[in-house]
């Protein structure tokens, strides 16, 4: 489910520990929810730091990436170049 993902990668992004495959794997998880329009910006915006630190980040829309930079706190916009 798509708040499994979010919940996994904010997990992997806070212990610092992944593997390349499950990198992958969970990137893929999170575009096909993301080409369904099954996750919301908001959920989006509470993990931005890790959505990027993980290089997720560039491979979101640009339509999204836009929703979710309009509504973030400037404390996570700080945390993403």
């Amino acid at each position: 489910s798509p708040v499994d993902v979010i919940s996994c990668i904010h997990a992997v992004h806070v212990m610092s520990f992944w593997t390349p495959k499950f990198r992958r794997s969970l990137g893929f998880m999170l575009m096909e929810h993301v080409k369904a329009w099954r996750i919301p910006a908001a959920r989006l915006r509470d993990v931005l730091p890790a959505l990027h630190a993980l290089g997720y980040w560039p491979r979101l829309t640009g339509s999204l990436q836009r929703a979710v930079w309009r509504i973030a706190p400037d404390d996570l916009k700080y945390q993403v170049p």
